[in-house]
């Protein structure tokens, strides 16, 4: 289950359990029988791989409310991994009622038990105020665990936070810090912000355009939808670059592909002709 970073209805928890206690997995319902043997024993990461399965559709029909089952007997043995999947089921109401509440209780179990993934959706909680009282200074604490252990979307967090002045003091120079080494260890996020730093005053001084272009032209190339709506933009208007239409237009598209919903915008307005 993929995660992502930094952005209520809901039944009792009674009625989630009673529902979760009512699926059953029948073995025809799995194209692994042999798989289901191994759950059945014991197996923790049987468990887990049916739960997946359920839950991707894969070697067994989607079926979330069946994932949530699978999810919670492998997190009664202890699995750090069910145990932040069953935060990520609360938190989109794949197979329970959504709740977000619920979510940081399982994240914090997760990540008490060292999981750097749990650990930044506990501090997006914080900074948030989705599923907690918004706390940008307790959600800058679970950034920072996160990244001491090496994860590189957590120390984007930390240079957002600083960024935008929010839990610390405004500090772009404590921010380009972080990015850095975000960006160092493959981050496109914090490759995209090194990259708006380079070309604004007040950034980094003195800006620069050639350096903003690099870093979109890195994030762009590493997967960021942002940097891809930037690289248009420049295209578009011949912004540090020969203005050029055609790669204009096709980086917008690769934005929109990517999930930008202003290059879908400018796509719908700008027809090609």
């Amino acid at each position: 289950m993929k995660h992502h970073r930094l952005i209520l209805l809901s039944i009792t928890l009674a009625l989630a359990a009673a529902s979760l206690a009512s699926a059953q997995t029948k073995p025809s319902d799995l194209t692994n029988p042999v798989l289901l043997q191994a759950a059945n024993a014991g197996d923790v990461d049987a468990i887990v791989q049916i739960a997946h399965d359920y839950f991707k559709g894969q070697d067994a029909p989607q079926d979330y409310t069946q994932a949530m089952f699978w999810y919670r007997k492998a997190a009664e043995s202890g699995n750090v991994e069910a145990i932040r999947n069953i935060g990520q089921m609360y938190r989109n109401g794949w197979g329970v009622a959504k709740d977000m509440s619920e979510a940081m209780v399982w994240y914090q179990r997760a990540a008490d038990k060292g999981d750097t993934v749990a650990m930044i959706d506990l501090g997006a909680g914080y900074c948030t105020g989705q599923g907690l009282p918004q706390d940008f200074p307790k959600g800058l604490v679970w950034f920072h665990k996160a990244a001491d252990l090496g994860n590189a979307g957590a120390m984007t967090n930390i240079g957002v936070l600083y960024f935008q002045g929010q839990g610390v003091t405004k500090d772009f120079n404590a921010a380009a810090r972080w990015f850095q080494k975000a960006a160092k260890a493959g981050d496109s996020t914090a490759m995209y912000f090194m990259g708006v730093l380079s070309e604004n005053p007040g950034g980094l001084a003195p800006p620069s355009l050639k350096l903003a272009f690099d870093w979109y032209s890195k994030a762009a190339d590493a997967g960021s939808p942002a940097a891809m709506l930037r690289l248009a933009q420049m295209y578009n208007a011949g912004q540090f670059v020969t203005a050029d239409p055609k790669r204009a237009r096709d980086w917008f598209q690769k934005a929109a592909d990517a999930g930008d919903e202003t290059a879908q915008k400018w796509l719908t307005t700008h027809p090609a002709k």
